[in-house]
């Protein structure tokens, strides 16, 4: 169709519903900045806080997502002055998909990349379950396929969208949220059997439960919510949907990066140096160190004065003690690529765990 014919046929789409169609590209604009700026602050955290000790994947993404947010505020910006500034007067660029393609790319290859950061994390806590791992990896490489098919058959404008390209974004959309809510769940579940039965390790696992919870379930509503949309046909609400999942993927992962420094802080077992009048005091109990291994001053996980013993084997899990389970947290926490065997842990000192 030229380019009359195709005006004509978007003023008649637009009639009597130019506020509810322009509205969402002001909103997602808004959005977008407001999540930039959010991102912007944690990625000044990260890298003066975290870089240091974060592994070369960890880098490698998060440097990949600070760059991916930028294009996107650069890409949605255009796509705001295309509108409402080099369209002025006519309706025809709303529809237009010559920019508004770049936004839909940028939002898998935002998503995908911080899904794995969180496949990554189940890989971990399910004791290297290879099926698991495969299972999320086969449902991830179905949405790139899904999306990057849908993509290459883009029309010029989405009125000249066919039922069966419809479908394949649809399924996409769907595969999103399905991918989402199976990995919140996943982590939550992992996560929950990891209790140790010692107080402050519980509360550990409930800091981040509570964490995977904040950080992974508005993504989750929000692709749901574009899945639905999109099955009814209301791709109208898009532009605000595909700002908030892509910028809310890459702020959540920053938000795990930094909290689980702080947390690391707060709860990682590590060696701490006693006064002589301390050590004497532990000294007529069982296994009293010369260098004690302990949680912070507050925090005693090795409750020596309650006598609480910490190769105590959680119910129902014979094949891990409540060391392991901490240890394995700690694998979580520092990226260090193991967890230590039940062996090593009893003969290992602690400056070497």
């Amino acid at each position: 169709m030229d380019q009359a014919t195709l005006e004509s046929i978007a003023v008649k789409v637009m009639a009597g519903r130019v506020a509810a169609r322009m509205t969402p590209y002001l909103l997602g604009l808004l959005a977008d900045g407001l999540l930039q700026g959010i991102l912007l602050c944690q990625s000044v955290t990260w890298l003066t806080k975290s870089y240091r000790t974060e592994s070369a994947a960890i880098r490698i993404l998060a440097f990949w997502l600070m760059l991916v947010g930028l294009s996107f505020t650069v890409v949605q910006t255009a796509r705001v002055l295309e509108i409402f500034a080099c369209g002025f007067g006519r309706f025809l660029p709303v529809f237009e998909m010559g920019i508004a393609k770049w936004l839909v790319f940028l939002l898998y290859v935002t998503h995908v990349p911080a899904e794995m950061f969180y496949v990554a994390r189940v890989y971990v806590l399910s004791g290297r379950n290879k099926v698991l791992l495969a299972f999320f990896t086969i449902l991830l490489l179905a949405v790139l396929s899904l999306a990057m098919t849908s993509m290459a058959g883009f029309p010029e404008t989405s009125m000249q969208w066919s039922d069966t390209q419809l479908r394949l974004f649809s399924a996409s959309a769907s595969l999103i949220a399905a991918v989402d809510i199976c990995l919140t769940g996943s982590i939550v579940f992992f996560l929950w059997r990891r209790r140790t039965g010692i107080s402050q390790g519980d509360r550990l696992i409930k800091r981040l439960v509570l964490l995977s919870a904040e950080t992974q379930l508005p993504t989750s509503i929000f692709a749901l919510l574009m899945c639905v949309l999109d099955s009814t046909g209301q791709i109208w609400v898009t532009p605000v949907i595909v700002t908030v999942m892509c910028k809310s993927s890459s702020v959540a992962v920053f938000t795990v990066l930094n909290s689980r420094r702080s947390i690391r802080e707060d709860f990682v077992p590590r060696t701490v140096d006693m006064p002589p009048s301390m050590k004497s005091a532990f000294a007529s109990h069982p296994g009293a160190t010369e260098g004690l291994q302990t949680f912070p001053s507050r925090i005693a996980v090795l409750d020596y004065s309650l006598g609480t013993n910490p190769d105590v084997v959680e119910e129902g899990d014979e094949s891990l003690s409540s060391q392991q389970h901490l240890y394995s947290l700690h694998e979580i926490l520092t990226d260090s690529g193991h967890s230590p065997s039940a062996s090593s842990l009893a003969n290992s000192k602690p400056e070497e765990v």
